[in-house]
């Protein structure tokens, strides 16, 4: 490492205090923030100064260099270089990347203005003869962020060749400014892994309202500790402040804290993609409990077959972009992997030897969704129970048991269509469907065990019946 290196605690300790600080007559907004996070870095002679010879919080224009390089790049074979004219504050450089890409490594090289336009030169005629592909920009304004290269999510051997490049062309490494200290850095090089975000942008949110939280309180100063907090306490309630983001975005935590402790930023070992042990079993449970909540148990087993047997992920819900749990199986768990945990939960939980591992992936998901599937087997009898009375959920019982039809089951509750509750059937395996109706009397202070196996039903249907009207009576 260099001195650009290492845990920034002090450096975030710095900026915090100099952003709470500027804007002690008001509440500080997100452009703030951003702005100090974008210029605060930059050297003396990057920086605008207005009518008085003062520094203003702005970079000087470079936007002249942009003619220059849409010139120069004009015939090279691997690499396209223009300005959109509907985003004209970014001169692009690219290759073989979509725009419609959603994840990246995303690399920071700050360049300074005297170094700018040749470093740009050096550094894409570098990309272009390795015909790597990226997706690249550079700002019309000095900022510490003003050169950024967005690389394919898993291409950390193009990252590390960029890194060394830049690293032993000494005119470049002369002309690197230093990225804002909520950044990640590799020998000063700015890097993460992102999904199409802006983490600058995202970040400066979370400042904003951490600032604000305090000038609440009356606090005299903030820390980068403090704010770490903030951080950690919005990732376990689930708190953003973000437009438009339903849920905490993890990612966000996780490069914050490569930042703050200088850690895990190991490009040869790939730690950056590694999970242990504890996490992997997490990710498993909360996109199968996804899956199991949107499609059923069946998906579930499917899902987990077509892994294990064929490789083959596409069973699991993504659970869309905030948890991306399709693609974060595939990229962290192997099906050996996946085998394992089933294993170790079957062991924990069963006496029993299984012969197959159909028969494996069947008790696990028993184990994993016992608790749930009773409550859900007792909504669905219950709309059931109101519209027809405790006869007909015992009927219904019966046939579906017999037949696999839920047709005597009722579908809305109270004409609400939104939820057809009969469909919520395909959550069971008939094989293991009276193991939920014992699950559900056992929940009830009921033995089930000592009941004839005609009785059964009728009993389940007068216990919801019965648990109906306590909750009508209170």
């Amino acid at each position: 490492m260099n001195n650009f290196d290492g845990d920034r605690k002090l450096e975030m300790d710095e900026i915090l205090n100099f952003m709470y600080k500027i804007t002690n007559t008001r509440p500080i907004t997100r452009n703030d923030v951003y702005a100090v996070l974008k210029f605060y870095n930059l050297k003396n002679d990057d920086r605008v100064k207005d009518k008085f010879g003062r520094e203003v919080f702005d970079g000087i224009d470079n936007e002249g260099f942009f003619k220059y390089w849409e010139n120069r790049f004009a015939s090279k074979k691997h690499i396209h270089a223009y300005v959109d004219p509907r985003w004209t504050y970014f001169f692009q450089f690219t290759n073989n990347i979509s725009h419609s890409t959603e994840r990246f490594i995303k690399l920071y090289v700050a360049l300074d203005s005297k170094h700018l336009y040749d470093g740009a030169n050096l550094l894409f005629d570098f990309l272009e003869r390795n015909n790597i592909s990226h997706l690249s920009k550079i700002s019309k304004k000095l900022r510490v962020d003003n050169v950024i290269i967005r690389l394919n999510y898993d291409d950390f051997e193009s990252a590390k060749k960029i890194i060394d490049f830049i690293n032993k062309t000494p005119f470049l490494k002369a002309g690197l400014n230093k990225p804002n200290p909520f950044i990640p850095t590799i020998n000063g090089i700015g890097y993460m892994q992102e999904h199409g975000n802006s983490y600058n942008s995202d970040i400066s949110d979370f400042i904003k309202e951490y600032l604000n939280v305090a000038r609440r309180r009356g606090q005299e100063s903030v820390s980068a500790e403090e704010f770490r907090t903030f951080l950690q306490e919005c990732q376990k309630n689930n708190i953003t402040y973000v437009p438009d983001q339903i849920d905490f975005d993890d990612s966000l935590m996780n490069t914050f804290e490569i930042a703050y402790t200088g850690k895990n930023k190991n490009l040869n070992a790939n730690n950056i993609s590694r999970l242990n042990n504890e996490q992997k079993r997490s990710l498993l449970i909360n996109a199968l409990r996804a899956t199991f909540s949107k499609y059923g148990i069946n998906q579930v087993r499917t899902a987990l077959i077509q892994i294990i047997k064929f490789n083959n992920y596409g069973f699991v819900t993504n659970g869309g972009p905030n948890n991306r749990y399709r693609e974060n199986l595939k990229k962290y768990l192997t099906p050996e992997d996946i085998m394992d945990i089933i294993n170790i939960v079957n062991k924990a939980k069963n006496d029993m030897k299984f012969l197959t591992v159909e028969d494996k992936i069947n008790a696990f998901c028993m184990e994993l969704f016992r608790n749930e599937l009773p409550f859900i087997l007792d909504d669905i009898c219950g709309v059931t129970l109101e519209n027809y009375g405790a006869s007909q959920v015992s009927m219904a019982l019966n046939e579906y048991m017999r037949t696999g039809s839920g047709r005597y089951f009722s579908r809305f509750k109270n004409g609400d269509q939104s939820i057809n509750y009969r469909d919520k059937l395909r959550m069971f395996d008939r094989t293991s469907f009276m193991k939920v109706v014992f699950d559900s009397l056992t929940n009830k202070g009921i033995e089930a065990k000592n009941i004839p196996y005609q009785e059964l039903f009728h009993v389940y249907a007068d216990a919801i019946a019965k648990e109906k009207i306590i909750v009508q009576e209170r």
